[in-house]
């Protein structure tokens, strides 16, 4: 049994609680550490894009073209795909399952992608890296970039920070993402300058309790009872919907 948490999600409180609970009563484990910088989300440039911003760049000396974009609504696209490879990389998950966008390979190559020291691979099947891709990138979707960009005052950093915490085999593992990043606003309308994320993956083995229950974790309790819930949930409204099909 596995179940994913945003920090986006209305019942997110109850992961932290039973995270502060599971570190209260120590049985979480000293855990592993691995993570993933992208220095500069880079833009990818037709050869026509760079002597057009070559040009604008001399007259205007505006910072590099490779790390600068025209509006905030191109920058969002690229930056969403740019969050989830630095997840999976944090993840140690293989890059051909990576999202594609044209700076694919400006955004990962050498000196621009940093990996930490990978020492577990949260998966090597395809349809669960594109699970965990599609649940994080609900973090991230573009327009929810662009309305956060929007609505930060001028020079102070875009709040798009968060954490997504995956709890795996029936709780007793615990994975928890946090991403980091810095984007300042810029003064000059929609105009995105230098841009970067790092991402901090941590796994941990959850101890049994030694008792047998969980009557010190209420709210771990809780987390654990509402998978099944769902499950519920979900078969008695295909029962439902097998009736009025009848």
């Amino acid at each position: 049994m596995e179940a994913i948490y945003l920090q986006t999600d209305r019942t997110f409180n109850l992961v932290q609680d039973a995270i502060a609970e599971l570190r209260r009563e120590r049985r979480l484990d000293q855990g592993i550490r691995q993570g993933a910088r992208i220095c500069r989300i880079e833009r990818a440039l037709n050869e026509e894009e760079e002597e057009e911003d070559e040009e604008e760049e001399q007259e205007q000396q505006q910072e590099d073209p490779r790390y600068t974009w025209r509006s905030i609504n191109d920058f969002a696209r690229t930056a969403s795909a740019c969050f989830r490879m630095a997840m999976m990389e944090a993840m140690g998950i293989d890059r051909k399952y990576w999202p594609r966008i044209n700076s694919f390979q400006q955004n990962t190559r050498e000196g621009n992608m940093i990996p930490a020291d990978i020492q577990f691979h949260l998966t090597e099947n395809r349809r669960e890296a594109k699970r965990y891709s599609s649940k994080y990138k609900m973090l991230y979707e573009s327009n929810d970039i662009i309305q956060k960009y929007r609505d930060t005052a001028a020079r102070a950093n875009v709040p798009l920070d968060s954490v997504m915490v995956i709890f795996r085999n029936n709780f007793t593992e615990m994975i928890k993402i946090t991403t980091a990043v810095h984007l300042q606003k810029g003064v000059d309308n929609d105009r995105v300058h230098h841009a970067s994320v790092r991402v901090l993956c941590e796994k941990h083995a959850i101890a049994p309790d030694q008792e047998g229950d969980d009557a010190r974790l209420p709210a771990f309790h809780e987390l654990r009872r509402a998978p099944d819930n769902a499950e519920l949930i979900q078969e008695a409204i295909q029962v439902m919907n097998a009736l009025f099909i009848q």
